[in-house]
């Protein structure tokens, strides 16, 4: 009789063990999920609190500064006097586009739409540039190559678009 009822409270022990096991996984996985949603509607969704509309307009922000520096950067004189502060913006705003798109990329609910979606292709082809001219060597093809993949970055511009509302209204 004593053996029973050892071994009934050892395998209710387990049973308790392995309920809480899993009511902790659980836990950990809403809180993830939890986690990935609040981040992905602070990235995606401009009006979704507050902090996103301050990540949203310093995104912005970035986005003007950027394309004014490309235009600026076109005038020789400002080019070549400049050059190491040119270098170093367009570094610093390729890397906070890429952190943006990267966030919203991992965190996104579907992938599938997410890279179908014209505006995210949009942000990546914007971003794009920067790495092509890191991995390809345009030293053996000239600056015109430099020039054309440069280029591309104007498409930063049209990343205004995910923030301004009156935009995505003629997108749909």
């Amino acid at each position: 009789m004593q053996v029973r009822r050892v071994s009934q409270f050892l395998l209710q022990k387990q049973e308790d063990d392995i309920k809480t096991r899993n009511a902790r996984i659980a836990r950990q996985a809403s809180h993830r999920q939890s986690l990935r949603g609040l981040l992905w509607r602070t990235f995606d969704e401009p009006n979704s609190g507050p902090v996103a509309k301050v990540i949203s307009l310093c995104i912005m922000t970035l986005i003007v500064v950027s394309c004014v520096a490309l235009c600026l950067e076109s005038i020789e004189e400002l080019q070549e006097r400049y050059s190491s502060f040119w270098m170093y913006l367009e570094v610093f705003t390729v890397v906070v586009f890429t952190i943006e798109y990267v966030v919203r990329l991992l965190t996104c609910p579907r992938l599938g739409p997410f890279l179908k979606d014209a505006l995210n292709t949009v942000d990546l082809i914007a971003i794009l540039p920067f790495y092509l001219e890191l991995v390809l060597d345009f030293s053996s093809s000239g600056s015109t190559m430099v020039r054309a993949v440069r280029l591309v970055r104007v498409f930063r511009i049209f990343k205004i678009s995910r923030y301004v509302t009156w935009v995505k209204m003629f997108a749909d």
